[in-house]
């Protein structure tokens, strides 16, 4: 995700900033209380995080790749709101398209339920909330739920990673073959899964359509 909206948003003339939390927040790991458990935050603070977003932005979003993170993306969330009160902030991710209105929580405009691309550059656009199927959102009292985003019918059609905008070194240093002096990255060759395992989360945002690249 972190590569893929920004190369999107890019694609049609907007200037997307990456903030990857993990990666420049080095070997950082805070001791923390969630719930009734006591976890370990590894990466930049809450505050670090906020000073990068850039004071001219027009659209904030968060990626929540595990349902295990709600905690952390509801705190970022209304932390980021706090500090930017009046820019849209919308969350993305495994954990938005699984519990969509639990995702929805203080500070959170938007949630994502499904591939990002085509929803998060139509709002970016200034397209209104009502026409793009994807989002969730409050609508008065209630909660508006659009469905599931537009899946891109070819996966040839997605733009590769923003990389340039990424910390590639880090990632190159924590790459697992690393030791054997081989400089690699992950690649995504495909969309979707026709098989319907249990355990995996693939469905919920990419749906049972497989699309090679």
């Amino acid at each position: 995700a972190l590569g893929y909206f920004p190369a999107s948003l890019r694609a049609v003339g907007h200037e997307p900033v990456v903030i990857d939390g993990l990666a420049d927040g080095g070997e950082r790991i805070e001791p923390t209380r969630v719930g009734n458990q006591d976890v370990f935050i590894k990466g930049l603070a809450y505050p670090d995080i906020i000073a990068r977003i850039p004071h001219r932005t027009g659209l904030i979003g968060i990626a929540a790749p595990f349902t295990n993170t709600a905690p952390i993306v509801a705190e970022l969330a209304r932390r980021i709101k706090a500090a930017f009160p009046g820019i849209p902030l919308v969350v993305g991710g495994i954990y938005p398209s699984t519990l969509p209105e639990q995702a929805l929580t203080e500070g959170v405009d938007f949630c994502v339920c499904g591939e990002g691309e085509i929803p998060i550059v139509k709002l970016a656009s200034g397209e209104p909330p009502e026409r793009i199927a994807g989002l969730v959102y409050r609508s008065g009292p209630g909660i508006t739920n659009n469905g599931q985003a537009t899946a891109i019918a070819q996966a040839d059609d997605i733009p590769f990673p923003a990389r340039d905008l990424l910390p590639m070194k880090q990632y190159l240093e924590h790459s697992p073959r690393q030791e054997k002096g081989r400089r690699s990255l992950s690649v995504i060759t495909s969309r979707g899964c026709p098989f319907n395992c249990q355990f995996c989360s693939i469905h919920p945002v990419c749906g049972y359509a497989w699309r090679p690249r």
